[in-house]
């Protein structure tokens, strides 16, 4: 694990000072640069070094040369904003990051999910976080069919096609801001799994904090496991041996399995004694 350092808490150094600045801490040994949205991009020139190859040896090697790695390039933003303009800018500086990470060998950019309106003629992000009444459903539901699964569709096809991995960090204020909405981020999930998984929508959730307790974990995912559908065809599968008879070597390893599982539940079970 590297412990590093993301730029816009520098805001008022040069890059030169920032360098110098984290050359000085101990234990300090990777560097995160905003290069736009709303962290703006005060340390990284992003068009001069997309478009000069001289000038992005030179950053390279000054970062290098300070003992430093780029963990990611950031350029938090909304690029769903019902304001145009802002959308617009916020998915340029998103797409250029995408491009210069290619260049300069980095994994990563890091981003916000980003938050439509609650309409094509909305004027203001729409940030809902309750299912009723029932018209905030609905609009949740167009926001994430509309808006959200296809620009990320998209847009995550353009940065694997540079080679990079995309990190939508999770915040209030935007479509993706906890677990579940981290999980929903993902094109054409099954919600049911999600709701299983989480605890939502259980007839055994007994109350709201009851779904952040190890108890219900098994048996949610059980029913996770009972509600995936396989799209494979599996008429062509079948036994050919004797029927009621186990496959060779299936009895031995249902009692060596069935031992294991006993062991570990039994020391569970200790344990919650103590």
């Amino acid at each position: 694990m590297k412990l590093g350092v993301f730029t816009p808490v520098f805001v008022n150094r040069s890059l030169d000072q920032v360098v110098a600045k984290l050359r000085s801490l101990s234990g300090i040994s990777a560097i995160e640069f905003a290069t736009g949205g709303w962290p703006g991009r005060d340390h990284v020139e992003v068009d001069a070094l997309l478009a000069s190859p001289h000038k992005l040896d030179d950053f390279g090697s000054q970062i290098r040369d300070a003992g430093l790695t780029i963990s990611a390039l950031s350029c938090h933003g909304n690029p769903m904003h019902p304001n145009r303009a802002t959308a617009r800018e916020h998915d340029e500086a998103f797409r250029k990051s995408v491009k210069l990470a290619e260049k300069l060998n980095v994994p990563v950019v890091v981003t916000f999910s980003g938050c439509p309106g609650d309409s094509d003629e909305a004027k203001c992000p729409n940030w809902i976080v309750a299912p009723w009444p029932p018209e905030f459903l609905e609009t949740l539901e167009w926001q994430w069919d509309k808006k959200v699964l296809p620009y990320w569709k998209e847009a995550a096809s353009f940065a694997a096609d540079h080679g990079i991995k995309v990190a939508i960090e999770p915040h209030p204020g935007f479509v993706v801001y906890n677990v579940e909405t981290a999980l929903r981020n993902v094109w054409d999930v099954n919600a049911g799994w999600v709701d299983e998984l989480i605890g939502h929508e259980s007839p055994i959730r007994r109350s709201e904090g009851a779904r952040y307790t190890k108890s219900i974990f098994m048996a949610n995912l059980k029913r996770t496991i009972d509600n995936i559908t396989i799209s494979a065809d599996l008429s062509k599968l079948y036994y050919t041996g004797q029927h009621g008879v186990c496959a060779p070597g299936a009895a031995e390893d249902i009692a060596l399995y069935t031992t294991l599982a006993v062991r570990e539940m039994s020391k569970k079970a200790a344990r919650r004694r103590r």
